[in-house]
């Protein structure tokens, strides 16, 4: 949606300069380190949410996985140096802002790593802010409020995102190409950087982020033709419907995404099958048994639906 009245656009853009400003920096207060009981989940009984500093990591539980992650972690000296001479440290320009799970094992390896070679470059607290993203699905990959996150086409974690004045640069998703800190000079250098996985998933959800499964269902076909020019495969959204989608309980989207896939791979067994679960869950019977129906044209028995099977019997503790 496009805003058209100056002032309202003037205003809305003196309010995010601020906004940003004031999130990159390190938390304190009532507000940080809020701690979110997951109910017996998988991924530890308690997590943090929100705006977290390096005194919440420290903090037994996460303190388990921080403190040893940073200790054992040793970057590559000749690289750090190299990132602590670029303008950007040096001129107080840089911002890193930072997407994570207490929950996730990457989260765990890479966000130590990350404060161990900002201590070792000087940067600043106040030029970095990490927040914590929940496991429950209302809350999956998302803050307690939804803003920090918002329009910033956060999917995976962690996700690590370095700005000049405002202005994104690159990000690191999930894990780096090569190590955490070459990719950190790769991008403060110029360099051509793209994360190498997942990119299609972050497509997807930008797209649904910006426009909506009411968009994204009105341009379904022009999207599948775009996705198939790209060469997607038929399991390469398979993580992302399963968790991002249905674990989360974004039914709509989930079947939005699915009928797209399926004009790509009409003979998708599991695709098919998939969907009428999702059908089911949108309490549209029709829809569903005729899904099946089409399903049991093509099921294959490759494992495929594990994943799905997975998340929604998860998603299901919480009913």
């Amino acid at each position: 949606m496009h805003i058209n009245i100056l002032s309202a656009s003037f205003a809305s853009l003196i309010f995010n300069l601020l906004f940003i400003n004031l999130a990159n920096a390190e938390c304190s207060g009532d507000d940080c380190n809020l701690e979110r009981e997951s109910r017996g989940m998988w991924y530890g009984d308690v997590n943090l949410i929100g705006a977290v500093n390096r005194d919440g990591l420290k903090k037994e539980p996460f303190s388990n996985w921080f403190v040893a992650g940073y200790k054992s972690y040793q970057p590559n000296q000749g690289i750090t140096k190299k990132i602590k001479k670029i303008s950007l440290v040096e001129g107080k320009n840089l911002e890193v802002t930072v997407f994570m799970g207490t929950w996730c094992s990457d989260s765990q390896k890479q966000i130590p790593r990350l404060y161990k070679i900002l201590d070792e470059i000087g940067l600043s607290s106040d030029r970095v802010s990490v927040h914590a993203l929940g496991i429950v699905p209302h809350e999956f990959r998302k803050t307690h409020d939804g803003i920090a996150e918002d329009g910033l086409n956060i999917y995976r974690v962690p996700t690590i995102i370095l700005r000049k004045d405002n202005v994104e640069l690159g990000r690191i998703i999930e894990t780096p190409a090569e190590t955490l800190e070459q990719d950190l000079l790769t991008i403060l250098q110029g360099g051509s950087y793209r994360s190498p996985a997942h990119i299609l998933e972050g497509e997807v959800n930008q797209y649904l982020e910006k426009n909506g499964v009411e968009g994204f269902e009105k341009n379904i076909d022009s999207i599948a033709d775009l996705f198939r020019e790209k060469g997607i495969k038929e399991d390469d959204l398979n993580h992302y419907i399963a968790f991002n989608l249905l674990y989360a309980k974004r039914y709509k989207e989930a079947a939005a995404v699915l009928k797209m896939m399926l004009k790509i791979f009409p003979e998708a067994g599991h695709l098919h099958l998939t969907l009428a679960r999702t059908h089911e869950l949108l309490n549209n019977d029709y829809r569903a048994l005729k899904s099946y129906r089409r399903a049991f044209h093509y099921i294959d028995a490759d494992g495929k639906m594990l994943l799905i099977r997975d998340a929604l019997n998860r998603s299901a503790e919480f009913n």
